[in-house]
């Protein structure tokens, strides 16, 4: 699976962005802040 930045992210680390983001109440994340995320 692979990012609009053509970066792969493994099936794990996406549901950690995604569960990060569940638990914050928010379902969309800002594109902004999905990098940040992803690149931390």
């Amino acid at each position: 699976m692979k990012t609009l930045l053509g970066q792969k992210l493994d099936n794990k680390r996406l549901q950690c962005v995604i569960d990060s983001a569940d638990k914050n109440g928010d379902k969309v994340l800002d594109f902004d802040e999905f990098l940040a995320l992803i690149n931390r």
